[in-house]
């Protein structure tokens, strides 16, 4: 097992598989964001995170990856565990299995499931012992969970983690212990050398447990300066799966001109619209004429948006970051007090360079929201952590895990919700709303003036969402005076006929997850995206309606 550059395991194939005690989460995950970045890394495995469940997922969140957590059992205790967790990147299947996950004074253990396709499911286990552990009940309790029923159907198994026993050590009692009870599960040992070194000892503590050797691609210990232990790794043989990049359609810009957008609306021919049989008509033949303009003057093109680095990383982070790994490599390799003391300093150097750089980031983004309340909480909302913020990885909604059953699901779920809580109304409690405008009055609401209609475009935000009918409401602002004919022209129809075009009807509705379980449908809530047309006459509707 050779020496690994962080930047090898990008290249390398396979699922990769890695542990590193980190010595306290809270205040690296932006280092282990980095890392992550940087080695490709499928599945982390971290020992002593030192959290407690004062801690939200949100403040541990990597994008791209779902975190799973078993939190130490007792801060009290003397020689107590010190917390472990599982990040996996979030486009493979993988469920937690709580049977296989455990926390007391002896130890901590957290197992996850990995779904493969056409091979049965691999767990993956990460386990960390205090140095003062009792070993014997240690793998009494660790025999039991390997004993797990899945496991007994001889399931590919992989444990990886921080045992405090000495490996190298090949004739000590607990090394012996340990050994025995892992080859009973056919599970052999492949990291051999130490991945805590110092001056005083080199300790072989970190340790990979695996029962398939046919399907292990390379293993290896890679020195990063994020902890005094290196992190070490093992390639699972198998198609290694990419994140998708997100894509998104964006209103392209660049070349828009926006007096000449102006001159071409101002002489387009609207008579068609004018003269069409029906609503529908007028306003499907306003939407594609419209468009063909935007087409033209403001394309939509589709882009990829892949994860990114915090703001405040820059070039200078990185490069410390590497010298600080690099300053290890070389004392892991001599072990003087000379090399030692270099780490140490650049250890430090990084760490206080994170905390300036986030300082002076944060200090100018709200320098730059002065005077833009709106902007500057939006800022605010992306550094306090939320119920919002998630990874969009594949998840299990009711049994469903196939993109399009969910959207169908969620579909068929917010359509009837209305009548499900319609349901719910005490009978007779409409008789109970007085009767405000009488049952004799009649009410009818009047046509739109071309001039009010013009005012209404040329009032409108320019941040209002755009619905599926894919017109922006800053083009309708800039082409107010020029629209306000036909579009004056297409509502008066709506009044007049009584029938309201489907495109007003339809809406783009995203999920958004409230609180709760996550693969469970009651807890997301629809925010509904109409087109700006449909919101345009549902202002004049209001404004008309008095009481």
């Amino acid at each position: 097992m050779d020496e690994v550059d962080l930047r090898q395991l990008s290249v390398l194939h396979g699922i990769t598989i890695a542990h590193l005690n980190i010595n306290r989460l809270s205040n690296k995950v932006d280092q282990l964001k980095l890392l992550l970045e940087l080695s490709d890394i499928d599945i982390m495995c971290i020992s002593e995170t030192f959290l407690v469940d004062t801690f939200d997922d949100d403040e541990l969140a990597i994008p791209g990856y779902d975190i799973y957590r078993c939190d130490r059992a007792d801060f009290s205790v003397r020689g107590s565990g010190g917390g472990v967790c599982v990040y996996t990147r979030n486009v493979y299947n993988i469920e937690f299995v709580s049977e296989m996950s455990h926390s007391d004074n002896d130890w901590e253990v957290i197992t996850v499931k990995l779904k493969l396709k056409n091979c049965r499911p691999i767990f993956i286990a990460c386990v960390y012992r205090p140095p003062h552990g009792n070993i014997r009940r240690f793998c009494t309790k660790f025999s039991n969970v390997l004993e797990f029923p899945s496991i007994l159907m001889c399931s590919e198994t992989a444990v990886l983690g921080d045992f405090n026993i000495d490996f190298a050590k090949a004739n000590s009692v607990e090394a012996r212990v340990l050994k025995y009870l892992m080859q009973s599960f056919l599970l052999n040992q492949y990291v051999m050398v130490p991945a805590r070194i110092s001056e005083q000892s080199a300790t072989q503590i970190d340790l990979i447990f695996y029962n398939r050797e046919e399907m292990r691609a390379s293993s290896g210990v890679i020195s990063c300066g994020i902890s005094d232990h290196s992190m070490i790794f093992f390639q699972r043989k198998s198609a290694k799966k990419k994140a998708p990049a997100r894509v998104i359609s964006v209103i392209s810009l660049r070349n828009f001109n926006e007096a000449q957008f102006r001159m071409d609306i101002a002489n387009a021919d609207w008579s068609d619209v004018l003269s069409a049989a029906s609503s529908e008509d007028s306003w499907f033949l306003f939407k594609v004429k419209f468009n063909a303009y935007l087409d033209k003057h403001a394309p939509i093109k589709d882009i990829k948006i892949r994860g990114k680095l915090p703001g405040w990383i820059n070039h200078d982070f990185i490069s410390l970051m590497d010298l600080r790994d690099k300053a290890k490599r070389v004392h892991n390799r001599t072990r003087t007090h000379t090399d030692g003391e270099i780490f140490r300093v650049l250890r430090n150097a990084v760490a206080t360079l994170s905390k300036s750089l986030k300082c002076e980031f944060i200090s100018s983004q709200i320098e730059q929201c002065k005077g833009n309340a709106k902007k500057l909480w939006k800022f605010l909302s992306t550094l306090i952590p939320g119920r919002k913020t998630g990874n969009n990885g594949p998840i299990d909604i009711n049994g469903k895990v196939d993109s399009s059953k969910i959207a169908n699901h969620f579909n068929q779920y917010f359509c009837n919700i209305g009548t499900k809580l319609a349901e719910q109304i005490t009978p007779g409690i409409i008789a109970l709303i007085p009767d405000i405008v009488g049952a004799d009055t009649i009410f009818a609401f009047d046509y739109v003036e071309v001039e009010d209609m013009g005012k209404l475009l040329a009032g409108i935000n320019m941040v209002m969402a755009t619905g599926l009918d894919g017109i922006s409401p800053r083009f309708l602002k800039f082409a107010a005076d020029s629209i306000a004919l036909p579009v004056t022209h297409i509502i008066n129809e709506v009044i007049r006929t009584n029938v309201v075009p489907r495109d007003w009807k339809t809406a783009h509705a995203s999920p958004l997850f409230k609180d709760g379980k996550r693969d469970e449908i009651n807890n997301y809530r629809p925010i509904s995206i109409l087109p700006v047309m449909a919101k345009i006459f549902e202002r004049i509707l209001h404004d008309q309606i008095q009481f």
